[in-house]
């Protein structure tokens, strides 16, 4: 049986809508009243299904998550259509958030988190609340569904404005700064982040609603790319362009450079995957044919959809199936991107985030497909990666 695995990290995903009310509704429970500072978006949470009550009525704000709690409400808000796939196919053994907890893990969503290896029957998942999940974890997962590199801008503003930044361990500092940089976590009251204290039930929604707004409310670039593409990225006021840099005026007698074919640019992209696996001593990435072209298929389904869902709703690897790509293969992943404007780009951006350069550097993958199509809508310029391993 071939295992198709989620090893990657979604910059944008189709989810349930968690928009906070702009007027205050009657509240849900009775410990929630509308005066209270996460009230909006504790019942936006409650009605977009990501989080549920008490039976006695209470929410209970105050209470803490564990890191059980946490992975349904990321998993739920990001990819409820395949936790729910995951738990009809087990349902008799399965408890309430091992299907969550096992979708997480396949989509890298715990990667570098403390209880990433943690076993399911461990009290590192426990849901008595021994074990509540740190802000240090909060930002590692949400800087691995983000996608996100923390700049060399963000890491500077973190260090400046972060009164314990020295004391925080130098596994987090990435997620943190990118996470601060983004708004999805801020500073305590005393410029502290205070990463080993726990996260409490009211925290989780206000982050779970600033993390929607975060994909919601996206600029014609994606707010995490690093580096967009030059002909659409105004200079920032200071920026200067290095002499060595600075594109020149061609002589008159030069013809203009042609530009490259989506097959040369696809080409050149498998060139630098394969140079930076033989950099970590890996084997390089072959390709074929029917790989390739369902590379091809999934590129300008990107443009409809930038999702690992295609615009139809089923999960990318069925344009495996319909090539004859997933012939005799016993794992798959994908790597998607849009903005970038050179092979160049595209691939710093994907190794510079963790769940894409794992997929990148996987001693399981044997063949890679790349797909690219250029649009006049949109981020403008759209890739994909598919690998498989057989």
């Amino acid at each position: 049986m071939k295992q198709r695995l989620f090893s990657v990290i979604l910059s944008l995903v189709p989810a349930l809508s968690l928009a906070v009310p702009a007027l205050a509704a009657p509240p849900v429970f009775s410990d929630v009243p509308a005066a209270h500072w996460a009230h909006d978006a504790i019942q936006a949470a409650e009605e977009s299904g990501i989080v549920t009550g008490y039976e006695d009525g209470t929410f209970r704000p105050g209470d803490s998550v564990t890191n059980a709690q946490f992975t349904v409400i990321i998993t739920r808000l990001l990819c409820p259509e395949e936790v729910e796939e995951w738990r009809s196919k087990s349902p008799d053994h399965l408890n309430w958030y091992w299907p969550n907890m096992f979708v997480a893990l396949r989509r890298n969503y715990l990667k570098g988190a403390s209880f990433e290896e943690a076993d399911s029957n461990t009290l590192e998942w426990d849901d008595s609340g021994k074990l509540p999940i740190t802000r240090y974890d909060m930002a590692q997962i949400l800087y691995n569904v983000m996608g996100t590199a923390a700049s060399s801008d963000s890491m500077h503003s973190a260090q400046e404005e972060i009164s314990d930044w020295a004391s925080i361990p130098s596994g987090y500092r990435d997620a943190v700064a990118a996470c601060y940089d983004l708004g999805l976590l801020t500073g305590m009251s005393d410029s502290t982040f205070s990463g080993a204290q726990a996260m409490t039930r009211a925290q989780a929604c206000t982050v779970a609603a600033r993390l929607q707004a975060q994909m919601d409310n996206l600029s014609p670039a994606p707010a995490w790319e690093e580096h967009p593409p030059a002909e659409t990225a105004p200079a920032e006021e200071g920026d200067e362009i290095p002499a060595e840099t600075a594109p020149q005026e061609a002589p008159a007698d030069d013809p203009p450079a042609q530009p490259l074919s989506a097959g040369e640019l696809c080409a050149e992209v498998i060139s630098l995957v394969n140079q930076e696996r033989a950099k970590e001593g890996l084997a390089p990435l072959g390709t074929f044919d029917t790989l390739t072209e369902a590379a091809a298929i999934r590129a300008p389904e990107l443009i409809q959809l930038f999702s690992h869902t295609r615009p139809d709703g089923s999960d990318c690897f069925t344009a495996l199936d319909e090539t004859g790509a997933s012939q005799g293969i016993y794992t798959a992943g994908e790597n998607i991107a849009a903005g970038q404007s050179t092979p160049e780009a595209v691939m710093e951006s994907w190794m510079n985030s963790p769940g894409h350069r794992g997929n990148i550097l996987s001693p399981d993958f044997t063949h890679i497909g790349v797909g690219y199509v250029r649009s006049d809508t949109g981020y403008g310029c759209y890739w994909v990666q598919m690998f498989v391993g057989k």
